[in-house]
């Protein structure tokens, strides 16, 4: 759901959402309701990488701090790939730390449709 879209509803109504009270699931369900029917747009997931120094990213929804990962950068062979070749995801995801991570990451509530 795209934030003008939101905007967009809440210009456009006379009720106002109290969420004080609102489950995550709630409050979902309701801004669904809010601005008729943005359950159609598909979720959209931005993966990047960035350093704790500079701070998170400031238009960032959700986090996760992956640094237990085995790290490619520190395998010679793999340090000039980037995350998109196969090898470098052999790497990663033979640690069982990876596909438990991804596995609950995946089965979270707050990125299910």
């Amino acid at each position: 759901m795209y934030i003008e879209e939101l905007a967009s509803g809440v210009r456009h109504t006379r009720d106002f959402l109290d969420t004080s009270r609102l489950s995550v699931h709630e409050l979902r369900r309701a801004i669904h309701t809010l601005v008729g029917g943005a359950s159609e747009t598909p979720l959209t997931v931005s993966i990047l990488s960035f350093g704790f120094k500079q701070g998170v990213p400031a238009d960032a929804d959700l986090v996760f701090d992956v640094r237990f990962l085995p790290n490619p950068y520190f395998v010679e062979t793999l340090r000039p790939l980037t995350g998109r070749d196969s090898r470098v995801t052999r790497y990663v995801m033979r640690a069982g730390a990876a596909r438990t991570f991804l596995r609950l990451t995946a089965a979270c509530p707050c990125l299910q449709r």
